[in-house]
């Protein structure tokens, strides 16, 4: 009976250890966790760059929060072009970021100053993803479309047949706005202009498959 009381007095000891040994992990996994909160993931950063240690940490705390915004994975691991990083003429800072989990590149300004971050979609040649639509946080016309048509909106085009149509966008909007002077029945119109506005963007560098277009018609 003793030696049945010893046994069971050695179980209990080893299940209390191996219980432990299941919390300690757990902690130690949340804690790991925890010390990356907030916190994108940097992938290639190295020491020695123009962009120093407070400036990564405010990187990487400025990505977690842009990403979770946008709805991305907050925790996404990104990778920052070291050859692209630049010092301005008024001191700032810049450089290239690539998610590839989201297929997405920004490029980031540090204010060396005030560790302030923008957020910002790249130029068209810049972008290891054209196919991809991008939202930036410089500004409310931050975005791909601003890229590829910025310049020429508002636009009042023509079709080769002769029917007109006029391009433009809404502030804090990411969609472009084709008006087409022409019944909503006309097919043929509607086949042109369409033709005519995709014609445009390929023209100026887009993929005119990610850029959302909604027509509006004159009434007949």
């Amino acid at each position: 009976m003793n030696h049945d009381n010893y046994r069971n007095r050695v179980s209990a000891v080893s299940f209390s250890f191996v219980v432990f040994g299941i919390v300690l992990i757990i902690f130690l996994f949340s804690l790991s966790q925890h010390l990356n909160l907030n916190e994108a993931q940097v992938v290639n950063y190295s020491t020695g760059s123009i962009i120093d240690n407070e400036a990564m940490t405010k990187i990487r705390k400025t990505m977690y929060s842009f990403l979770k915004n946008h709805n991305y994975n907050p925790n996404s691991e990104i990778t920052i072009r070291t050859s692209s990083a630049m010092r301005t003429e008024s001191g700032f800072v810049s450089t290239l970021i690539d998610v590839d989990s989201i297929e997405q590149t920004y490029r980031i300004r540090i204010n060396p100053e005030q560790k302030t971050i923008v957020v910002a979609c790249p130029s068209l040649a810049e972008t290891k993803y054209p196919n991809t639509f991008c939202e930036g946080g410089d500004g409310e016309f931050d975005d791909t479309l601003e890229k590829v048509l910025g310049k020429l909106l508002p636009y009042e085009g023509t079709t080769q047949s002769g029917y007109k149509y006029s391009l433009y966008r809404y502030s804090l909007d990411r969609n472009l706005y084709v008006r087409e002077y022409a019944c909503a029945e006309n097919d043929t119109a509607a086949k042109e202009i369409l033709e005519a506005v995709r014609g445009l963007i390929k023209d100026n560098g887009g993929n005119p498959d990610i850029i959302n277009k909604v027509y509006e018609f004159n009434n007949c």
